[in-house]
């Protein structure tokens, strides 16, 4: 039974290592915003000052870069095989000093006083092995808590503090499962930045980051507290609206949309005060909808919206199929 845990604890840190490396080499996450505090830390320690100026630019990242990415959770990893080869070889330990003393006393014929002491020891390896299952499950949660917080790292987006496209993927497809099995609606915002290339290259990128922080905090204003707030790439976000029909999900669309052509944002050094607009596209979720087809509607009404002369929100809910 040991041999056997000690053998998966063993095949399942190597699994999730190799695992984490192939998704990562073979960019199925996207870039940067995907590896957060802890690529960038690597990469300011190392200084790849080339990285750096491209932060912005899609390129390939060497596998180096990605290795030493990577050293983090390898000792995350480590760390957890290790607290489980500990827990089941002490615990082992224990079982088998706990088994000889009742083997012994079973087979041999024992004074009242040798019971008594054998008894005492059976006491001692279950007080042992009490202290050291807890000792163990002390350091399991450790464990697992830098885990939780690895991937919730891995669903944030590092600049704004939203959540990234990775998580969007993830989230839609269990919203989607939901709102049709306790049959509510469920509507999509999606957002982008007006002209927003004329801000980095007239302001630079530093001035363009600012702005992307503070429409993210005016979003929060706008949106409700069960709602879901993405960057989706660039200068594009998406709202989740669950229990929300579209022709609610417009209603706090056009919201954040005045409070956007309302804010005044500040280029500091230059001393600017910059005026920005924001379209949007909302779509609600139909009865054959997957995530694919709910994002592509919405995306295809936020792009009518650019057509039509931007700063104004469009609409993919009509003919909406209520969900039977």
């Amino acid at each position: 039974m040991e041999r056997v845990s000690l053998g998966h604890a063993e095949r399942v840190a190597e699994v999730a290592r190799t695992a984490l490396k192939n998704v990562v080499v073979k960019k199925l996450l996207p870039w940067p915003e995907v590896y957060g505090t802890e690529f960038w830390e690597v990469v300011r320690k190392k200084g790849y000052a080339d990285i750096i100026r491209a932060r912005d630019v899609e390129q390939k990242v060497s596998r180096e870069l990605v290795e030493e990415f990577l050293a983090k959770t390898e000792k995350l990893l480590d760390r957890v095989k290790d607290t489980v080869d500990d827990f089941m070889t002490g615990t082992r330990d224990h079982v088998e000093g706990i088994t000889s003393t009742l083997e012994d006393m079973q087979q041999d014929e024992v004074s009242a006083q040798e019971m008594r002491l054998q008894i005492q020891q059976l006491v001692a390896h279950n007080r042992a092995l009490r202290e050291h299952t807890e000792k163990a499950e002390e350091r399991l949660k450790e464990q697992a808590r830098l885990i939780d917080e690895l991937q919730g790292k891995l669903r944030m987006d590092p600049l704004t503090g939203l959540l990234n496209r990775r998580a969007l993927e993830s989230d839609l497809k269990k919203e989607i499962l939901r709102a049709r099995r306790y049959q509510f609606p469920l509507s999509v915002v999606m957002a982008d930045l007006d002209h927003f290339k004329r801000i980095n290259d007239g302001y630079g990128h530093q001035v363009g980051d600012r702005v992307l922080q503070k429409l993210a905090a005016i979003m929060r204003h706008s949106a409700r507290e069960v709602d879901s707030l993405y960057r989706y790439g660039g200068e594009e976000f998406v709202i989740l609206l669950p229990h929300t029909t579209c022709d609610n999900a417009v209603v706090m669309a056009e919201r954040f949309r005045t409070r956007v052509a309302r804010h005044i944002f500040t280029a500091r050094k230059a001393g600017a005060k910059i005026s920005l607009t924001i379209s949007l596209g909302v779509s609600e979720l139909r009865s054959n909808d997957n995530e694919n087809s709910l994002l592509l509607r919405t995306d295809r009404a936020l792009y009518r919206a650019k057509d039509l002369g931007r700063n104004r929100v469009e609409v993919s809910c009509a003919d909406t199929k209520r969900l039977a």
